[in-house]
């Protein structure tokens, strides 16, 4: 009771409810503007968490994750342009809705649901994080290195259907996350003489030149871009019928429920992704729904079920993080960059070492979620407007907070220039289809994989038939041949699209 009273404590002061409400206002008008997205703003404000505590970055940083997947919504439901992949689902009901002039009903149900699957996935956070910590504390070294080698494969086979190029794209990631000194020799590698190289990249450096300022190459690249004014757009979310009337709400109660149900099965399970979790719940509020010839022609349902389960994502991406240290996704990655920042290594040491910014962050979970209710209720129309700055303003804008970020990492052009070779990497990453998720997941994840397989040879006298000796090992290397196979075998079956295709119109037939 202690501990969790001196985390409540760390939450609730000036400083850290400030920040979190800052970072949810910041993730919605990010989100809310299409190219743009929830992990780009947390990779662009990693910086501005160094004088931050721990619970107060990682209420920030979380603040932003659930003010950008809302977001989201607003660019999918008014223009029926997905910021994101996982927003695309909405686009379904919510569009139609909007050329109803039902926007701001529809942008009020999507703000509900995303409240209900906040809620869901802070419940399932906390509920599950000490079981598996618990079990955590009992894996050996072969145990975390087999699981580390099993999430990766799963990431890259389920991030673009694949498996070729998501296990090329974290292969890449884990290589340049070995630049630095061995783990446990200490010995320089591939650092080629460089001597800012000697402590690795900097992970904040790769997460804004791969996620913002390739983001941003890539749309300049594009032969349209979106010019409406914010006048326009608030035109399309008509104040008519505005209002959500109490049965309007409980139709959409068991369809959130469902959705945040699937959300964070998904989630606790890393590499599915909010993607899969939206158009699963799509689906399944459609199967179960009384009126299922509605979907696609402005369901609310329709629009409640996708948002929920993007939502109930975000919480149950921690449990695997806070319990293995193993990210689920790339803003999980970044925040495990944030607690890297601040000396703090996820895993199942941490709820024995600092249980009170454990609590911290179970009550930081919990307000982000409220106050994106919050920030979302009070500017809704304020945020519509946002979607019309031109992105003659809006990219140098963006750019130039790339570049200051890149050099507030070590106060040094170094960082820029890192950032800079980082960003053309991802460009041309994205414009060939490698999953540059998968790849910052496997930079992120490098370390650990080194030094799990490092202590294993080390305890074994270099022996590695102890992954097969072992039931856990043989287990999850069984699964991820497995997968790799179904992979591999489903994607010869149907055709690869092009990467960088223009988005066909949206169909679930």
């Amino acid at each position: 009771m202690e501990n969790f009273l001196l985390g409540l404590g760390d939450v609730f002061n000036q400083t850290s409810l400030a920040f979190m409400l800052f970072g949810v206002v910041c993730g919605i008008v990010v989100g809310a503007v299409p190219g743009l997205s929830g992990p780009m703003a947390i990779a662009l404000c990693i910086p501005l968490t160094y004088y931050m505590t721990p619970v107060g970055a990682v209420g920030f940083l979380v603040g932003i994750n659930k003010g950008g997947t809302f977001g989201g919504s607003i660019a999918s439901i008014l223009l029926n342009t997905p910021g994101s992949p996982e927003s695309a689902a909405t686009c379904y009901d919510g569009y139609p809705l909007a050329l109803q002039r039902k926007g701001e009903k529809a942008l009020k149900i999507s703000l509900f649901a995303s409240f209900f699957g906040d809620t869901i996935s802070a419940i399932s956070l906390v509920l599950l994080s000490v079981p598996l910590a618990s079990v955590a504390l009992k894996l050996a070294p072969a145990d975390i290195c087999a699981i580390i080698l099993f999430s990766l494969v799963l990431v890259s086979g389920l991030d673009t259907g694949s498996m070729s190029k998501g296990l090329i794209a974290g292969a890449l990631g884990m290589l340049l996350g070995c630049i630095g000194l061995d783990p446990v020799s200490g010995q320089p590698r591939l650092d080629f003489g460089i001597l800012q190289l000697s402590a690795g990249i900097p992970l904040m450096c790769l997460a804004i030149g791969t996620l913002a300022m390739s983001e941003i190459l890539f749309q300049m690249q594009k032969s349209r871009l979106l010019e409406k004014s914010g006048a326009e757009l608030a035109r399309t979310a008509s104040r008519a019928e505005s209002r959500v009337s109490r049965a309007e709400l409980k139709s959409v109660i068991r369809t959130a429920v469902r959705s945040s149900g699937i959300g964070v099965v998904i989630g606790v399970l890393p590499g599915l992704g909010a993607t899969m979790a939206a158009f699963m719940a799509y689906g399944a509020a459609k199967k179960a729904s009384r009126h299922p010839e509605e979907f696609g022609k402005g369901s609310l349902e329709g629009v409640a079920a996708p948002e929920a389960a993007n939502n109930a994502i975000i919480g149950a991406n921690l449990v695997p993080l806070l319990t293995l240290g193993i990210p689920g996704n790339v803003a999980a990655a970044i925040i495990l960059g944030a607690f890297m920042i601040h000396g703090l290594t996820p895993g199942p040491l941490m709820f024995e070492e600092n249980p009170r910014l454990i609590y911290g962050i179970y009550v930081a979970v919990f307000m982000a979620g409220l106050m994106n209710l919050l920030a979302g209720s009070a500017g809704l129309r304020l945020f519509i407007q946002v979607m019309g700055i031109p992105r003659s303003i809006l990219y140098p804008a963006v750019l130039y907070i790339c570049i200051v970020g890149a050099y507030l990492v070590g106060s040094s052009v170094f960082g820029v220039g890192v950032m800079f070779c980082l960003a053309l990497l991802g460009f041309f990453m994205r414009k060939f289809g490698y999953s540059f998720v998968t790849f910052l997941i496997g930079f992120v994840l490098a370390p650990g994989f080194e030094l799990s397989l490092q202590q294993t040879l080390i305890l074994s006298g270099d022996d590695p038939s102890v992954f097969v000796t072992r039931p856990l090992p043989l287990i999850m290397l069984a699964a991820s041949v497995l997968l790799a196979f179904r992979t591999w075998r489903n994607a010869r079956k149907k055709p690869d699209p092009a990467p960088d295709s223009e988005n066909a119109p949206f169909s679930l037939d």
